[in-house]
């Protein structure tokens, strides 16, 4: 049944690719690459690497938060995998969630752990992208027009929030700001 299941995905995919794929003239995709020169090729595809390069340290860091030791190249593949499949085919706390199941659960971590590295992961990106967000409504509000904000209510978002007081935990999980350990 697995099997059955996973081909039907699989023609379904391939499937929508196509409706997409044909709505693109092959000659106006050609012209546009050409467009390009090759130190912004080279330049995308550096940027893409050292993206998921980096990514890989979100579960690295949440392992370390958990005191989990595990191989990092196996880590690193677990990573990897589930943001190349969850930027793919979208779906992203299902994704992440069901590709760590497969490549951690063998490595003796339980589903309970899991779980803890998918949620680590998602409220470490939230923690950066409110971080983010309010200095990229300030420094290129005209970035968020795609959003449908105006520069003007960007601006003013993103000063209004980088204004208010945000409190700054004294302790987390046993650390206290003035602690040196490495864990903390």
């Amino acid at each position: 049944m697995g099997t059955v299941l996973a081909l039907f995905l699989f023609g379904g995919a391939l499937y929508l690719l196509h409706r997409q794929v044909a709505a693109y003239d092959p000659e106006d995709v050609r012209k546009a690459l050409t467009a390009l020169s090759w130190q912004r090729i080279v330049a995308a595809l550096g940027l893409t690497g050292a993206s998921y390069a980096l990514l890989m340290f979100y579960d690295a860091l949440a392992l370390r938060h958990m005191r989990k030791t595990l191989p990092f190249r196996r880590v690193a593949l677990a990573s990897f995998t589930s943001y190349a499949f969850t930027h793919s085919f979208g779906f992203g706390s299902l994704m992440h969630a069901t590709i760590r199941y497969r490549l951690y659960a063998p490595l003796g971590l339980r589903a309970a752990d899991i779980a803890e590295i998918t949620a680590f992961v998602n409220i470490t990106f939230m923690i950066g992208l409110a971080i983010m967000f309010p200095v990229i409504a300030l420094l290129h509000a005209s970035a968020l027009e795609g959003m449908g904000l105006p520069q003007a209510t960007s601006i003013a978002f993103g000063a209004g929030l980088l204004r208010s007081p945000w409190p700054m935990p004294r302790s987390v999980g046993g650390c206290s700001a003035s602690s040196s350990s490495v864990l903390c």
